[in-house]
């Protein structure tokens, strides 16, 4: 009889460990839940960033366009007359 009163002790014990082992993975798995939730956040945030950022950039190029086309409108008229176009009546006078 002393065989069978060792058997359930080491069952015991084997579910004992076997329990810890299971916690241990349950709170690896929910740390790693946690960390994967921080990170879906955190590229979202830096999706939205980029969004808004490309949308500055192509605002910024269209200033950049226009501001070039005037440069283009002022070099053109100051080579063809010399005319100080800051000097010049408005039509309305």
């Amino acid at each position: 009889m002393p065989d069978q009163n060792r058997k359930p002790e080491r069952t015991e014990k084997r579910g004992q460990i076997e329990g810890a082992a299971v916690a241990q993975l349950r709170r690896q798995v929910e740390d790693l839940q946690g960390r994967l939730a921080f990170q879906e956040d955190t590229l979202q945030a830096l999706n939205d960033v980029v969004a808004r950022q490309d949308g500055e950039i192509l605002a910024l190029r269209e200033q950049m366009a226009t501001l070039a086309e005037k440069l283009k409108d002022l070099t053109y008229a100051l080579e063809l007359g010399g005319a100080d176009t800051a000097q010049e009546r408005p039509p309305h006078y």
